[in-house]
């Protein structure tokens, strides 16, 4: 909820008093506010109860209508090129390796394009996730942003092998795939 001068001007989910009456929505949060110029209150009530931090990932950034306008627009061509290009790596290397089916290496970094998605879609300045699926929960949320990107990084480190196998010291990659296989399993039980 956020509070000018007192006044309550907008709210998103469902400020509760315990994890089970709070409800999440981790999206960006647009709010105008007109000013005379004179000194303004500004309160933010979060609920965290899911999260161990305070639930900002970034402080709040206050601006002039304009400005505000273009960096909002900005920020959203940002997140789009960057998920254009790891689309367009992921179909591309995947092309590859569908012409040379021995190349496993187009093939894992096509994967590893492709499993990247879901999580740098949490993370950039509007949750892309929450937004194809509004009725996920924040905890659902958290287990496709880490399980995709620990396949992410179990396919990256098979593409840098694939592609330097004589470089690439056959223990530490595979203690490297058993970590990070590790990782998966404990997240994918944990959730």
């Amino acid at each position: 909820r956020v509070f000018i001068d007192g006044r309550l001007v907008g709210d998103r989910g469902r400020m509760g008093t315990t994890p089970e009456a709070t409800v999440y929505e981790m999206r960006s949060y647009e709010l105008p506010v007109e000013s005379t110029g004179a000194p303004i209150a500004l309160r933010v009530d979060i609920a965290a109860f899911h999260h161990r931090d305070t639930g900002l990932d970034a402080p709040p950034v206050l601006g002039l209508s304009e400005p505000m306008r273009r960096w909002i627009a900005l920020a959203w061509a940002k997140d789009l090129l960057f998920h254009a290009a790891l689309l367009l790596l992921a179909a591309s290397t995947f092309v590859a390796f569908l012409f040379r089916r021995r190349d496993r290496a187009s093939l894992y970094l096509s994967l590893a394009a492709l499993s990247a998605i879901p999580g740098s879609a949490v993370l950039g300045y509007d949750n892309l996730l929450l937004i194809a699926f509004p009725g996920l929960g924040f905890p659902a949320m958290l287990t496709i942003q880490y399980l995709c990107s620990n396949f992410s990084v179990i396919f990256f480190l098979a593409y840098a092998r694939a592609l330097f196998p004589n470089e690439t010291p056959r223990l530490l990659f595979w203690a490297l795939q058993a970590m990070m296989g590790t990782f998966f399993l404990v997240q994918a039980v944990a959730a």
